[in-house]
């Protein structure tokens, strides 16, 4: 009996307010560490995805820039075949207007040459001519400077 005739303690409202109190508190406790934990979570997707933002951003640019310099490439390469066929064709026609004037000068050229050459033939043929005169003349001159001589040799003998 004396332990049914010992009552229970009743709580004190207090007891139960500083129970309901620490119950609160270790709920605040453990939301606040879930706050935590999910905060950190929401951290970690957030630096995730601004990451990967930039790298799509950074992947995006290196096309743009890819396909740009592609394109400028392209542009300017057109640009110099342009210019480079331009100075060619204008090259082409100096060359030929040159070959134009070259042969026009040349037939003149070939024309002057080929008087010229009839010239020098004719003067050649007239000094081979002159040539055979003058050994025609020699000839004789011999014949008489030897038959003098002989007169000479007789005539002194005498």
């Amino acid at each position: 009996m004396e332990a049914s005739s010992r009552k229970q303690p009743v709580p004190k409202p207090t007891d139960r307010m500083m129970e309901a109190l620490a119950t609160l508190a270790a709920l605040l406790d453990r939301t606040i560490n879930e706050v935590k934990v999910l905060d950190a979570d929401l951290q970690k997707r957030i630096t995730d995805a601004v990451q990967k933002k930039e790298e799509a951003i950074r992947a995006e640019t290196a096309q743009q820039l890819e396909a740009q310099r592609r394109e400028l490439n392209n542009e300017l390469t057109r640009r110099f075949e342009a210019e480079l066929h331009s100075a060619l064709d204008s090259l082409r026609a100096d060359f030929e207007t040159e070959r134009e004037r070259w042969s026009t000068e040349s037939g003149v050229e070939r024309e002057r040459l080929h008087v010229e050459r009839e010239r020098l033939n004719k003067e050649l043929q007239l000094a081979g001519n002159t040539a055979s005169e003058l050994q025609v003349e020699r000839s004789k001159l011999t014949s008489e400077l030897q038959r003098v001589r002989e007169e000479s040799a007789a005539e002194i003998s005498r």
